[in-house]
């Protein structure tokens, strides 16, 4: 019996032997296989700023599922909090009453003025500039102004901050907007009124009690210039979503988003400064159509920037496994050449559109917001 016993205990650790083996060299593999997964991922990065010239089905290639784990990967940015450095100041570069020239520069940024600004003033709209760019550089879209290489702009970004709406306009502005991005020249024009500045006594004040969200909006759009410039309600989505972050001194306060958002579009906006004032219970275009429409289409559709900044919230927080990580992926086809409509399908990773408006309809009215659509 104990001879029995010895040998069926030999063949035991035989055999244990044997899988744990086998457990270590499969843990090899995986091991190799992550690693090589891994340099392929920075590879691809890198590549983004020298294009390759390759078929567009090979553009269109949805990022592979083990992309989630991969370190290379940028997450959403999880501070509750975005501050710029101390050090942050503005200098005054020029002061030219001959030639109504007066230019100051922040960190990343240049302001040319038509007009003398107070110290208060140039500040405010130089820090909400610099925190756009703070916190746009730490979005996870590989956004090409922040990318090295054949397609980045070295060099200040300009802003040309205008007293006379009627060279506003003649300049590139839109009617009644407080201001634009134009592509080319890759500067962004900005009215006086557009961001509250007033005439007093001879000299300019900044009315605080409005918002400059306007700022932030098209801060947003000068750092996501390129190939994510194509979707409508993306394009104008993400602008919106950085623009409702608030902004208290040189700080971006994160963790009140979300009801800054819902104030926004449901209200009339923190401290009644400016808002849609949709209603707690919104009457939506179809995702279809909002979706699938070109840019000048999407700016008809009335109350197109609210309808893009809710989809945008729910695909960067709550689509999926509420990791932004669909949204990702489509902003990394687009930037790979992929075509607008084959960037799309990852969004909707096989769902249709009646399916995706019921995720949607069914995320916001946990945050009190109602939606019906118009199909």
């Amino acid at each position: 019996m104990k001879v029995a016993q010895a040998i069926l205990w030999l063949v035991f650790l035989i055999l244990g032997g044997r899988e744990i083996r086998s457990w270590q060299e499969a843990g090899l593999a995986a091991n190799s296989e992550t690693a090589s997964h891994n340099s392929l991922e920075r590879i691809a990065s890198a590549s983004l700023s020298q294009p390759r010239q390759v078929p567009i089905a090979q553009k269109a290639i949805a990022v592979p599922q083990s992309s989630r784990s991969s370190p290379s990967i940028r997450q959403w940015p999880n501070q509750t909090r975005h501050t710029l450095p101390d050090g942050f100041e503005v200098q005054t570069l020029e002061s030219n009453q001959d030639s109504s020239r007066w230019s100051y520069r922040s960190e990343h940024f240049d302001f040319v003025s038509d007009a003398a600004l107070p110290d208060e003033a140039v500040e405010e709209f130089a820090s909400l500039f610099e925190l756009t760019h703070l916190y746009c550089s730490r979005l996870p879209f590989e956004l090409q102004r922040f990318q090295k290489g054949k397609n980045h702009r070295a060099g200040r970004l300009k802003v040309r901050l205008m007293e006379d709406y009627s060279n506003y306009l003649r300049e590139g502005g839109t009617p009644e907007s407080g201001g634009i991005y134009l592509t080319e020249p890759d500067l962004i024009l900005i009215p006086f009124e557009g961001i509250g500045l007033r005439k007093e006594n001879g000299t300019y004040q900044l009315d605080s009690t409005r918002t400059n969200q306007t700022l932030m909006h098209e801060a947003t759009h000068m750092m996501m210039r390129g190939p994510l410039l194509k979707d409508g309600w993306f394009v104008e989505g993400a602008a919106e979503y950085v623009a409702t972050i608030p902004k208290k001194t040189n700080t971006l306060h994160v963790d009140s988003h979300l009801d800054a958002i819902k104030s926004y579009v449901c209200d009339y906006g923190y401290q009644d400064r400016g808002g849609h004032n949709l209603g707690p219970e919104i009457e939506f275009v179809s995702l279809q159509t909002l979706m699938e429409c070109d840019y000048p289409t999407f700016q008809e559709i009335p109350n197109g920037y609210p309808y893009a900044l809710l989809l945008f919230h729910y695909f960067a927080h709550a689509d999926g496994e509420a990791d932004g990580q669909r949204l990702r992926d489509y902003a990394k086809a687009l930037n790979q050449g992929a075509e607008n409509g084959t960037a799309r399908k990852i969004l909707l990773a096989g769902r249709d559109y009646r399916t995706l408006e019921k995720l949607l309809t069914n995320s916001w009215e946990k945050d009190g917001i109602s939606l019906t659509f118009r199909n």
